[in-house]
């Protein structure tokens, strides 16, 4: 039985009616949504931007370039997210100025990609996006310093995964609309691939500012200290004092295996590397590795044209190559808000109730084989392409019924996922004093293989499409996967079968 009856009771009562500060959860909603909305928006447009830039470079090129642009902002994101949660928890800077501080170097960064005129200058504003940025590290510190009572916490932090999934679904059809409307004015002149994304990304980062600094309240206690103690404790004693009290209560955390005292100081004595530790990391690598990796991918894989013409040779070979889908612009990016509605659809209907009857990690194993599944097919979509370019407008419905197949697999299985992947991280904690030692560890894991994920796909993509034939890229993607979900069904095996995994938002067994 993975609940309890009080357990279950406990679960439906808990409604988004119940949260408190509603209007703190709401600007932090926004806060989050704006962040990501201007990643949507750049995903969406990014290849038509810099084959702009220079029309004769080979579509290899532009896609190693994208993994580039996309990969440097978690790299930059990585290097500097303990430094801004130092900040965060500091007098001088406190949460709401360092989300300002994030959210105004965003704003900038929009601006200048907007105008830059060459790679280069892409790559130079997304370093200083990632390296000012840690909006979602200290969104979800202050989501649970506002929303502290165990029940509802799980509807809290389903407020981020809301905002991710809005974003995405309404930054790419938002750009299509504006892109529109400039070329209405510009006598249908199309307007610099950015400008009209910079000039969304920044009215809303603004309003977004504002309401910080006019509806926000500077939060009081510090729970972002836990998450740098592996940078600043030089020893486990300060391990001890660098959690807040609040923190390491049995309520708050409740996240903790039952132990007797013998066992208790046993497993303080003890390291973090055990064997659950290191499958789980390797879930979660796998993870993020796949995801960052199909954000690049699945653009790149829709902009690039067919390499079958009108002759009728390239008709015969078009069953033996793979390079993209050749879509339109707008196609694109009504393809890319697919992801948000679909895990907006997934969320509302599907999550609570399916989770609360298997439980979080039972749902990850199970919904963790969709993603190899998704990736193994995504590459047979372009055989049924349109075959010339002047048809690029005018897909086939096979088509677009295989690219909504493929979407319902990829965003189903990360709607599980990533949820529960925080979930079984947390139950790899022995005791409070190692709470700081595990959260770093998976944060530094996470960040490398969100770096990793699209620059290498970028490359391996590039080669095998100066072959004429890009199905490699797709098939290691869902090996990789594949590897993840091996990860979570060998955890019970090797680990124990009485493991027992408990969080604020459900309890169940492996």
């Amino acid at each position: 039985m993975h609940f309890s009856k009080a357990q279950f009771a406990e679960s439906k009562t808990a409604r988004w009616k119940s949260l408190p500060n509603k209007k703190q959860l709401a600007i932090l909603f926004f806060a989050r949504f704006v962040d990501v909305v201007q990643n949507t928006s750049l995903q969406t447009y990014i290849y038509y931007q810099l084959q702009s830039f220079q029309p004769e470079s080979p579509d290899t090129t532009i896609s190693t370039k994208i993994g580039w642009v996309l990969g440097i902002f978690a790299a930059a994101q990585a290097l500097t997210a303990l430094i801004w949660a130092r900040l965060a928890d500091s007098k001088l800077f406190g949460r709401k100025r360092s989300l300002w501080i994030g959210l105004f170097g965003n704003c900038v960064s929009c601006v200048g990609i907007g105008v830059s005129k060459s790679f280069g200058q892409i790559a130079c504003w997304r370093i200083l996006a990632g390296t000012m940025n840690a909006t979602g590290t200290i969104v979800t510190v202050m989501l649970a310093e506002l929303v502290q009572e165990e029940e509802l916490q799980p509807h809290a932090f389903l407020l981020l995964t809301l905002a991710q999934n809005s974003a995405a679904l309404i930054g790419p059809e938002s750009s299509h609309w504006e892109q529109i409307h400039e070329r209405s004015k510009n006598g249908g002149e199309p307007p610099a691939p950015r400008q009209f994304d910079a000039k969304q990304s920044r009215i809303c980062i603004l309003y977004a500012i504002s309401l910080f600094d006019a509806k926000l309240p500077e939060c009081r206690v510090t729970y972002g200290g836990w998450f740098l103690c592996l940078v600043w404790a030089s020893r486990e004693q300060s391990l001890d004092r660098g959690i807040p009290d609040v923190l390491t209560s049995a309520k708050q955390v409740n996240v903790f295996h039952t132990m007797k005292t013998g066992e208790e100081n046993a497993s303080t004595r003890s390291g973090v590397w055990t064997k659950r530790m290191v499958l789980v990391l390797a879930a979660q690598a796998s993870l993020d590795f796949h995801i960052a990796a199909f954000n690049h991918l699945w653009p790149v894989f829709l902009s690039t044209p067919s390499p079958a013409t009108d002759n009728a040779q390239a008709q015969a070979t078009k069953s033996r190559k793979v390079a993209g889908l050749g879509l339109s612009s707008s196609s694109v990016g009504f393809v890319i808000a697919m992801i948000g509605g679909i895990g907006l659809i997934g969320q509302i209907t599907l999550y609570s109730r399916i989770t609360i009857r298997f439980g979080s990690v039972k749902c990850y194993q199970w919904f963790s084989i969709l993603a190899p599944i998704a990736y193994a097919l995504a590459p047979i979509l372009a055989l049924f392409s349109a075959p010339t370019v002047s048809a690029a407008n005018h897909q086939p419905a096979t088509l677009w019924i295989g690219i909504t197949v493929v979407l319902l697999f990829q965003v189903t299985g990360r709607v599980f996922s990533i949820p529960a992947a925080i979930v079984l991280l947390n139950s790899c904690v022995p005791h409070p004093s190692k709470l700081s030692t595990i959260h770093a560890i998976g944060m530094v894991v996470s960040s490398a293989f969100r770096t990793l994920g699209p620059i290498s796909s970028g490359y391996i993509y590039s080669a095998s499409s100066s072959v004429g034939n890009a199905i490699l890229p797709w098939w290691t993607l869902s090996l990789v996967s594949l590897s993840g979900c091996v990860a979570l069904f060998v955890i019970p095996a090797w680990c124990g079968e009485k493991a027992k995994i408990e969080s604020a938002a459900d309890s169940f067994e492996l």
